[in-house]
């Protein structure tokens, strides 16, 4: 655990260096004064907006868990998905498997059990921002506001999701197909890939898929919001439709870079939409830098604070079950 945290530790340090990277190659004096006629009094209601993403987003990995059985108190599962945000800045959020190492450590749950909850989270989370993304396109299509209306957008958008659907039949068929019996020899890397992909499908049934639309939509639309009252405190006045097309198009962008928190990627996007919509580049910057201070880095903070108390006591019968299931992956 303590090299975890040294390597969390080290990775928001670098993501730090980049952050301030934005500010340094911008205009020093314009950005001060852009900052200076902020109205800090939305802050709260910024940062609120942001913490609520964290609290829907909870409750659909508490939802998660109860579907699977996982017997884990309340208490417990919120530090260990608060935890989890410290991975916000890792590359494509991977590192948020040290809640699978979380439960494991607690439950005795093993890895290829709770494992596919991360990968559906991170599917339904790009399943929610291009549904929003394509919305807000539409709605300012409709209302003729100046925004891009490219069809490879959507036909991209199209692409994924076909790719998604094939990709769970594949899955299907592997589940169905006892694949460990073919090859005796990795029998056991094969059954964990089975457990993992029936876990996986487990969590993809339509069912399981609409109640977790039903969480990961307005989780990614109050950051859309905090986004769009960002922008009001710099006196911008960008319709809510375009603020949520260029925040969940922006965030895309940083997720496709793979790089820790979408880092460069999802701000220069964020610039670059703002700026051919008609918005200052010192505004544009400023803004930049206060919605991912507000969101990106605010979760780190969370992050920080739920993994600095998470030292939680593992009872007597949590900790048999843990030895008992050792030779589980």
């Amino acid at each position: 655990m303590k090299r975890l945290r040294t390597w969390l530790i080290v990775l928001a340090l670098l993501g730090v260096v980049a952050y301030l990277a934005l500010k340094v190659f911008s205009n020093p004096e314009e950005l001060s004064q852009s900052f200076a006629n902020f109205e800090w009094r939305l802050l709260p209601l910024i940062l609120l907006l942001s913490f609520l993403n964290y609290i829907i987003r909870f409750l659909r990995w508490d939802f998660y868990c109860r579907k699977l059985a996982l017997k884990v108190r309340r208490r417990q599962n919120i530090a260990i998905f608060g935890a989890g945000l410290v991975a916000t800045i890792t590359p494509g959020k991977a590192g948020e498997l040290v809640k699978s190492f979380l439960l494991k450590e607690n439950l005795g749950t093993a890895v290829s059990r709770s494992a596919p909850m991360i990968l559906v989270e991170r599917v339904l989370d790009f399943i929610s921002l291009l549904l929003l993304s394509v919305a807000a396109m539409l709605i300012c299509s409709l209302l003729k506001s100046q925004v891009a209306t490219n069809n490879l957008y959507l036909i991209g958008a199209s692409i994924f999701l076909v790719l998604l659907i094939v990709g769970l039949i594949i899955a299907t068929i592997l589940v169905k197909r006892n694949i460990s019996t073919r090859f005796t020899r990795f029998s056991r890397i094969l059954d964990w890939i089975r457990h993992f992909l029936t876990t996986t499908r487990s969590l993809f049934d339509w069912r399981t898929m609409i109640v977790s639309l039903g969480f990961s939509l307005p989780a990614w639309f109050a950051e859309c919001a905090g986004f769009y009252f960002t922008l009001r405190g710099f006196g911008l006045t960008l319709p809510l439709a375009m603020c949520v097309f260029i925040y969940c198009l922006a965030s895309i962008v940083g997720a496709l870079t793979f790089l820790p928190g979408g880092l460069g990627g999802a701000e220069a996007s964020m610039i670059g939409l703002l700026h051919s919509y008609g918005v200052a580049s010192p505004e544009a910057v400023a803004s930049t830098v206060v919605i991912r201070a507000c969101t990106l880095w605010f979760a780190v903070l969370v992050g920080f604070i739920a993994f600095s108390i998470y030292n939680i006591p593992i009872h007597k019968k949590m900790r048999n079950g843990l030895l008992e299931q050792r030779r589980e992956i």
